[in-house]
């Protein structure tokens, strides 16, 4: 009996015991497909193919932020993306600081509201 396991269409691991396999230096937050594959000397039979994801890991590089004030009641915030994502982003931005907003005053029947 022989087991061969497959890495993105690739043998990488060709031996007459069932192991384990363990890959390191892969690039973060990446896709791989594996396979595994068994043989007598009749014939072989595969595994369907799993895929996996590695993990994801901080984002690396600086974001470029611009600010433009485009009228009295609109912002436009542009950030340039950072160099290497290494995973799923999400962007939150913040406004943070003093807001303005008039009140206005109701009448009704000649009272205040």
């Amino acid at each position: 009996m022989l087991y061969r396991l497959y890495h993105n269409g690739i043998v990488i691991h060709d031996s007459p015991l069932a192991c384990n396999v363990s890959l390191s230096g892969l690039e973060t937050w990446s896709a791989h497909a594996f396979r595994v594959e068994t043989c007598t000397s009749v014939g072989c039979t595969s595994s369907t193919s799993v895929l996996a994801r590695t993990q994801e890991t901080a984002p690396r590089g600086v974001m470029g932020l611009r600010v433009n004030v485009s009228s009295s009641r609109t912002v436009l915030v542009h950030w340039t993306p950072v160099i290497e994502p290494n995973g799923r982003l999400r962007y939150h931005v913040y406004f943070t600081g003093p807001f303005y907003a008039q009140q206005r005053t109701l009448f009704t029947n000649n009272l205040f509201i």
